[in-house]
């Protein structure tokens, strides 16, 4: 019996000293107080791309692949102006009436394999999740409206000064 006031303080001092670790890459000081865009998101996405890039509207945030430094994530979200060029891309390419999931061109195989490429949008009453892997059949032109929107969204993401800011990738895959 004498053992357990023991182990319930040693216990309390490991959770104490875990919640005060902090297991990822902390943000540069400059990102930690950088503002994010205060227009409404009338549009909220979720666009998971490459390895592990990825932005979030819904929880508020981007996360950028550093490779070998693993990643970093800071707040963000997109401008009113972002959000309507988004609504335009998306409009182009059919989005609400592709399938929600694009296979590759059989028998082909990708090395490092991306995994699946993701892309959740919320926009007025419509929910859509697409996901698709490399390398998509060009041939069909449901594929190349969504490289297209891909390759759209991926510039508009990258353009923005949330995402220069963050630190650079090291390394790359091969």
């Amino acid at each position: 019996m004498q053992d357990r006031p023991l182990s319930f303080a040693i216990l309390f001092l490991s959770l104490l000293l875990l919640s005060n670790c902090d297991m990822g890459k902390p943000l540069p000081t400059d990102l930690q107080q950088e503002p994010i865009a205060t227009d409404p998101q009338i549009l909220k996405l979720f666009f998971k791309y490459g390895f592990r890039n990825q932005v979030d509207t819904f929880k508020g945030t981007l996360t950028k692949d550093l490779v070998i430094n693993g990643t970093v994530t800071a707040p963000f979200l997109f401008t009113a102006s972002q959000q309507d060029s988004i609504l335009g891309v998306l409009s182009e390419a059919e989005f609400f009436n592709l399938p929600d999931t694009l296979y590759p061109v059989p028998n082909m195989l990708l090395l490092p394999d991306h995994g699946p490429q993701i892309l959740r949008v919320q926009y007025q009453s419509s929910l859509k999740s697409l996901m698709w892997s490399y390398v998509l059949d060009q041939s069909d032109p449901r594929n190349d409206a969504v490289l297209r929107l891909w390759r759209k969204l991926q510039q508009i993401v990258e353009s923005t000064d949330a995402f220069k800011r963050l630190p650079p990738a090291v390394g790359a895959y091969i």
